[in-house]
């Protein structure tokens, strides 16, 4: 939310920084309020789920694609970066971890983020192929 300095006027939250609303109180002549925006943004649809997809045949890879989410905020969404996007490439998940992290980092105006974090994990389910030479 919204923090008012100095303490002794309360201010009520305004979702518009510049915009100020004094809740039974005039300010005195001189005072200067500086409104701190402390609200993270947030990613308005849940992060995308986690997912397990199967490589690719003969490949080393499968291509991973989900909708991505979107970030909101009291004041605006500076910007929105992510380590991966959709329909990209992801290697085969040695051992039981749980696959390539990706990351969606929103960060407002104000310098606070949020963050949205999910996996994709890639199997090899194939078999592998034994070529014995001939006699």
């Amino acid at each position: 939310g919204l923090r008012s300095t100095p303490v002794g006027l309360q201010l009520l939250p305004t979702s518009f920084l510049g915009f100020e609303t004094f809740a039974n109180a005039e300010a005195p002549p001189g005072l200067v309020l500086t409104y701190l925006d402390e609200e993270p943004p947030h990613f308005n649809h849940t992060c995308p789920a986690s997912q397990t997809l199967s490589a690719l045949p003969n490949a080393s890879s499968a291509v991973a694609f989900w909708v991505p989410p979107t970030a909101v905020d009291n004041r605006a969404v500076l910007s929105v970066s992510s380590t991966h996007m959709p329909g990209d490439s992801f290697a085969i998940t040695t051992g039981a971890g749980l696959g390539t992290e990706v990351v969606y980092v929103a960060h407002d105006t104000s310098g606070n983020a949020a963050h949205c974090t999910f996996y994709v994990r890639v199997e090899d389910e194939q078999p592998p192929q034994l070529q014995c030479p001939q006699p």
